[in-house]
């Protein structure tokens, strides 16, 4: 096998463990780019479970890969992207549950 310092980096999902963020919400960070501050992120909503309000300080991007996504603008079925901007606040509160991969950069800002 070729090796070199432009080789691409392949990570297993698997290999990393599920971490609780909120009563009902796991996550794993995929990739970190931290002179960038950014992620990407895989998101697992329990039935019923949500997240604080907050506020985004920079792009998220997130894409619903199983169940339905809610938050008090929308709701984002299987298969769909929703993009959050800049200064956007939301409540993440899949009633159902959902798995998310989210790429997303700066912070989330607790407001509620």
């Amino acid at each position: 096998m070729k090796t070199s310092i432009h080789a691409p980096i392949v990570i297993n999902p698997n290999d990393i463990p599920w971490k609780k963020i909120a009563p009902g919400v796991t996550m794993k960070d995929l990739a970190f780019d931290k002179p960038k501050n950014q992620r990407l992120t895989l998101f697992k909503f329990n039935k019923g479970a949500r997240l604080k309000t907050h506020k985004h300080s920079a792009l998220e991007w997130m894409y619903v890969l199983d169940g339905i996504y809610q938050d008090e603008f929308c709701t984002i079925p299987k298969g769909r992207l929703k993009i959050n901007k800049k200064g956007s606040i939301h409540t993440s509160q899949p009633k159902r549950g959902c798995t998310l991969l989210v790429v997303w950069s700066g912070k989330h800002i607790t407001v509620r």
